[in-house]
């Protein structure tokens, strides 16, 4: 989990980067963007950790990621749809 709240961490800092570099205006929302990210970013995480938990320890540990990314996924990938959609629709 920390692995992934690092890869947040460094998601945010290039974006800032990339946006400064491009020359975009830097408002009062993108004070926040960084701890909503973070808390879509932590959520992710809890669900690969929660379902790596749930696989047989005896196995080996390429079994057990593929095995938990496999039925994790598909929730990440609807809670990523939505956050989309949500974002979106809040952007008109």
């Amino acid at each position: 989990a920390l692995g992934g709240i690092l890869c947040v961490g460094c998601g945010i800092l290039v974006s800032f980067g990339l946006a400064s570099a491009v020359g975009l205006f830097y408002g009062p929302v993108q004070s926040v963007l960084p701890f909503l990210l973070l808390g879509i970013g932590v959520d992710d995480m809890f669900i690969i950790v929660n379902a790596i938990d749930q696989t047989d320890p005896d196995d080996d540990i390429e079994d057990r990621v593929g095995e938990a990314l496999s039925s994790a996924g598909v929730s990440i990938t609807v809670t990523s749809v939505t956050d989309m959609a949500g974002f979106a629709a809040g952007s008109w």
